[in-house]
């Protein structure tokens, strides 16, 4: 399994998609629509963290500090609830994305 996929990428998507599943069950969305700024964002990182964590995607760097930077924003601005988690799966989607090189990838045929 690690040989197509980065594990790192992968805990730290599979943090975020928790804590994204826990926010939408535990936010009534028909009073709270402003739910919907925390929840979006953070599945659509949490799509290109699954997207990144494929070894021979393209664009794998660039989607994986994207997402790892949405995520620890989401996690800085939402501490005092559900954020706690979400801190270490940021710096994982970074790591993940900054260890990766892209040269590998184009150069491969």
């Amino acid at each position: 399994m690690s040989r197509h996929w980065d594990v790192l990428a992968l805990v730290g998507t599979a943090i975020s998609f928790v804590i994204a599943i826990t926010a939408l069950a535990l936010t009534d969305l028909e009073t709270d629509a402003s739910a919907l700024l925390y929840i979006v964002p953070l599945l659509l990182a949490t799509s290109a963290g699954l997207y990144g964590a494929r070894r021979d995607a393209a664009g794998r760097r660039r989607a994986l500090i994207w997402a790892g930077v949405v995520v620890t924003v989401l996690a800085v601005l939402s501490l005092p609830s559900i954020g706690i988690p979400l801190v270490p799966a940021g710096i994982l989607l970074i790591v993940a994305g900054r260890r990766h090189r892209d040269e590998e990838v184009l150069a491969e045929p």
